[in-house]
């Protein structure tokens, strides 16, 4: 199963759940927090390294009084617990929003979990508490405006990556995959500028119900989809143009070579089986995610050891930013990028970048 790195959920449901059961709406909130836990546990046994959920936003501040006074006390019932469950399955616990916001006892609380956690190295928990996607962007630009003012940087020295250090989420990978239960289609100010390029998942399950299982089916699903999509996709599921005599002439030459991918063993058979991969490449040299790989550094360290040639003799070809950087953080002083004209010069800045191209083009030649 190809298992997301960082998964974001919105935790909807809970009190349309009590009321389903005749219960009040607070009994859900309590349900609903006791399934975080649950998940928490079931996400890092299936590799996630990191989870974010939507707890409280600003907006909740609105809802009826009472509603609100239980909430806040059971925020702070679930700091204690958190504070056990992170020291006994070592994880990290963050929380993300305008804590300002919040009564002090709870700041308190939260001060303590954060610093107590924070040498865990089990999953990287992030728990959006006062948080709005809005609000945090607008408390970014003050800091970071004040910042320019004050001279530490010009304001064409502004980027994205500076911008993102003044997030709530600095130093956090942007999600993978967003999960919001309960069957709302809308992201409700969520996470707006780190879900530029993530997968949504909206599921009718209310949180309260949501399992491991329903974690599971997502990957599965989606992997289901791709492969019928790439079938569907005849003008566009081809092989990049030149790369078979690319194949041939290693082979000729007896070069060795193989594939590393962050794609599950039914991805890689459909990709052997569509293009006739093994004419070139044992299938068993394969590299893929069979879910003993801690990430894409190991799976090009394991390549290296197929194909028995030193990490730094290799030439790894790549088209992804991931990739490029886990094949200079696996020690690879030779990477080649497939990659749109307008993009070579950007990736030519690349560390460990030595050359870039479009396809295969060359090797008709060869």
């Amino acid at each position: 199963m190809n298992v997301p790195q960082h998964i974001a959920i919105i935790l909807d449901g809970n009190g349309r759940w009590a009321k389903a059961k005749g219960m009040p709406r607070n009994y859900g909130h309590v349900q609903g927090s006791k399934n975080v836990e649950k998940i928490c546990e079931a996400a890092y046994k299936m590799g996630v390294k990191y989870l974010t959920v939507y707890a409280f936003s600003t907006e909740n501040w609105s809802r009826p009084k009472s509603e609100v006074d239980a909430l806040m006390k059971l925020l702070r019932n679930y700091m204690k617990t958190c504070l056990k469950t992170a020291e006994k399955n070592r994880m990290r616990v963050r929380v993300i929003g305008d804590k300002t916001g919040l009564d002090e006892d709870i700041r308190t609380r939260i001060k303590e979990l954060e610093e107590a956690s924070k040498n865990n190295d089990g999953l990287n928990f992030q728990i959006a508490i006062n948080y709005g996607s809005r609000d945090e962007m607008i408390r970014a630009m003050r800091k970071m405006t004040k910042d320019c003012a004050d001279g530490r940087f010009a304001p064409e020295e502004i980027t994205e990556e500076l911008f993102e250090g003044y997030l709530d989420t600095h130093g956090i990978p942007d999600p993978d995959l967003l999960i919001r239960t309960s069957g709302e289609l809308r992201l409700s100010n969520y996470l707006l500028w780190q879900l530029a390029y993530t997968e949504f998942y909206f599921t009718d399950v209310p949180w309260p119900d949501f399992s491991k299982e329903e974690l599971e089916k997502y990957s599965q699903k989606k992997e289901e989809y791709y492969r019928q999509f790439c079938k569907e996709d005849t003008e566009k599921f081809h092989l990049v143009d030149g790369v078979c005599e690319f194949f041939d002439h290693l082979k000729e030459k007896d070069i060795p070579f193989t594939i590393a991918s962050a794609s599950i063993k039914e991805n890689i058979d459909f990709f052997i089986e569509s293009f006739g991969l093994d004419r070139w490449i044992k299938p068993e040299d394969i590299v893929y995610d069979d879910g003993t790989y801690e990430n894409k550094i190991a799976m090009f360290h394991k390549a290296a050891d197929v194909i028995g040639i030193d990490m730094k003799d290799i030439r790894i070809y790549e088209d992804s930013n991931s990739g490029i950087r886990n094949a200079y953080d696996a020690g690879c002083e030779q990477i080649v990028v497939i990659c749109d004209k307008e993009n070579e010069e950007e990736f030519l800045k690349r560390p460990g970048v030595i050359e870039v191209m479009q396809d295969f083009s060359f090797a008709k030649e060869l």
